[in-house]
Parts: C-alpha cells; sequence; structure tokens
C-alpha cells in the first residue's frame, strides 16, 4: 500500500514537472517570437529612416500638372510650390487598411480637411473615376507620370514637401510596422503649418 501511495505520488510530482516544463518552454517561445517581431520592426524602422535621409536634397521633375479631370488647366507644378504645400503620395497598389489609416490621421490634425488645399494627393495610376473625388480631394496628375523619385517603384505611400529649388526638404515613408512616426511626422508639419 505504501509502495502505492509513493508510486501515485511520484507520478503526480512527474506530470506537474512536465507540465511546469511545458509552459516555461512555451514562455520562452513566446519571447523569442517577441524578440523577433521587435527586431524585425526596428530593422525596417532603421532602413526606411535610412531612405528617407538618402532622398532628402533629390531634385522633384518640373513638369506640367493639372487637379482631376482638368488637363485643359494644366500649369508647372513649381506654380504650386508657393503655397508650400504637403504632398502625399501612394499608389493603386498600397494597402487599404495603410491608406484609410492614413487619411484618418490626416483628418485629425487637418479639421477642415476637405476645404483645406495644403495637401496634395498625387497617385499616377489610381483609377481615372477617382480623380476628382480620391478620399474628398482632387488628385495631381503629373505630365510624366513619375516625379523622378526611385522611391516611386517601391509601391509605398510618402509625404514630402519641397523647395522652390524642386528639393525634397522633408520625407516620411508610411510603413504599417510604425504608424507612429507619420504622425509624429505629420504632427510637426501640422504644428509648424498652423
Amino acid at each position: 500500500m505504501k509502495n502505492c501511495k509513493l508510486t501515485i505520488l511520484s507520478l503526480i510530482i512527474l506530470s506537474l514537472s512536465i507540465v511546469i516544463l511545458l509552459l516555461f518552454k512555451h514562455l520562452v517561445n513566446d519571447n523569442e517570437e517577441e524578440t523577433f517581431i521587435g527586431k524585425y520592426k526596428e530593422l525596417v524602422v532603421n532602413k526606411v529612416t535610412e531612405l528617407e535621409k538618402e532622398y532628402l536634397g533629390y531634385l522633384i521633375k518640373n513638369q506640367l500638372v493639372y487637379f482631376g479631370d482638368d488637363s485643359l488647366n494644366a500649369f508647372e507644378i513649381k506654380k504650386i510650390i508657393s503655397n508650400d504645400p504637403i504632398f502625399f503620395y501612394f499608389s493603386y497598389n498600397t494597402c487599404p487598411p495603410c491608406l484609410n489609416f492614413t487619411i484618418d490621421l490626416l483628418k485629425k490634425f487637418i479639421p477642415s480637411y476637405y476645404e483645406d488645399d495644403s495637401i496634395i494627393f498625387i497617385s499616377p495610376d489610381y483609377p481615372k473615376r477617382f480623380r476628382n473625388d480620391c478620399f474628398g480631394k482632387q488628385l495631381l496628375i503629373l505630365q510624366l507620370n513619375e516625379l523622378g523619385l526611385p522611391l516611386e517603384r517601391e509601391n509605398v505611400p510618402f509625404f514630402f514637401k519641397i523647395n522652390t529649388d524642386m528639393q525634397i526638404v522633408s520625407l516620411n515613408i508610411v510603413i504599417k510596422e510604425d504608424f507612429e512616426r507619420t504622425e509624429k511626422y505629420l504632427r510637426s508639419l501640422f504644428q509648424m503649418n498652423f
């Protein structure tokens, strides 16, 4: 009888040890996964920050542009720079949740978003039917269909500002891994402008 109780007690202790070991292993794996995700995010943010710095000073092609479908009233892009606009470039292939989140951020920082002309949308491949009303804005249509930035081929949305010499003076690449960066960027721009 005594041996039977010891055997049962030993089995219980062994079972508890296995459960504790499995729980510990699960916790270790969760920490490794969190570490991996954290490292991945850090790598992406670092690469994007490098690209943003690399493109500062890059020249934008001066070209004829027009808003929406109004191609009869084309003008040089240089003409609208005097208003110190913030350009938002995106592609038809931009992930819809990323685009929607970015538009929501803009509405947060620009109370009169629909009437405000300080933000200009550019999307060379967005469907023509949305040229006059793309998230409540007219698209700026580029005659050459590109600004001349290698970044355009990456299909990532980005904000930028240019000076009168057509150089990029401010750039933010929108990435889903770190929307907080874009929010800080927009906050800094709109605190300067308003």
